[in-house]
């Protein structure tokens, strides 16, 4: 049907995707001029290597989302380290003080947060007070 044609014309590379030829679909989204997809398609993979490629060849406003999804992937591994170099380098730290703090890494959150945000100091001292009150009951 017309529906079905219109959604292969918008994205050339999906049925490249599915059937995980990966670079087939990279080469068919950029020439369709979307290089996003392919950035996301390999982030969904967590081939970083190459999700950073194209995002810094062909879009590079998606360079921080690669970083993103690698430090959410490392926060999750509980490296934690690894995970805040990559969100520094983004330009996230708000998202760094957010994985600390549901982490109940407190002092990570902290200093993070005085080091980077601290317009925001007061306020998640306040948030760990708060957490202190509600663990100590």
């Amino acid at each position: 049907s017309s529906g079905i044609n219109a959604e292969w014309s918008l994205r050339p590379g999906m049925h490249l995707e599915d059937e995980g030829k990966f670079a087939e679909a990279e080469t068919s989204f950029i020439k369709a001029s979307r290089p996003k997809e392919a950035v996301l398609m390999y982030v969904h993979c967590q081939d970083w290597d190459s999700a950073q490629r194209i995002a810094e060849a062909h879009d590079p406003a998606s360079v921080p989302d690669v970083l993103v999804g690698q430090a959410r992937v490392a926060f999750e591994s509980k490296e934690f380290g690894k995970a805040e170099t990559f969100l520094l380098r983004a330009e996230r730290p708000e998202l760094a003080v957010k994985f600390y703090k549901d982490s109940a890494h407190w002092e990570d959150a902290l200093r993070l947060t005085q080091e980077y945000l601290p317009h925001k100091l007061q306020l998640i001292q306040d948030e760990y007070e708060s957490y202190l009150a509600s663990t100590s009951g």
